[in-house]
């Protein structure tokens, strides 16, 4: 991560990295906690439990009963958390890449903004599945 200020570029240690991302994980587990409704909470367990399940049946006929165990949340963990942490990783690697560029004019700044890589394949949109083509304009005219 940099972070440029005035047209300086500072880079950021590591060490401030992760605890940048845990700073938002721990954020985003209270505002969870805090206020999303207990009905929404129990829907989105049962959904994830579903994709969890889903999960851990096709990893394990891929590689075993061992490996599908890593699919499980483990006790009585709320299954939506625990999936949103497996992601932690991904977390801190995109903020690594990114930049926080700031102007000010004098004590007030003027300018705040994140600069963030595109990551798809040769800087073209991407969706969640992978299909570059899916936002782009295919020439036909709807009428």
């Amino acid at each position: 991560m940099q972070i440029e200020l005035e047209g300086r570029t500072l880079e950021v240690p590591p060490e401030y990295v992760q605890k940048l991302a845990e700073d938002l994980w721990a954020m985003m587990e209270q505002m969870y906690k805090e206020k999303i409704g207990d009905g929404t909470k129990a829907g989105l367990m049962a959904v994830t439990r579903a994709l969890l399940v889903k999960e851990e049946l096709e990893v394990r006929m891929k590689h075993g009963k061992e490996a599908a165990r890593a699919m499980r949340p483990p006790g009585n963990t709320d299954p939506n958390l625990w999936l949103a942490r497996q992601f932690l990783p991904y977390l801190r690697e995109s903020i690594n890449g990114t930049k926080l560029v700031c102007q000010t004019t004098g004590d007030t700044i003027t300018n705040l903004a994140l600069s963030i890589p595109n990551f798809g394949d040769a800087g073209r949109q991407m969706d969640s599945s992978g299909n570059i083509w899916l936002r782009q304009d295919d020439g036909r005219k709807e009428s």
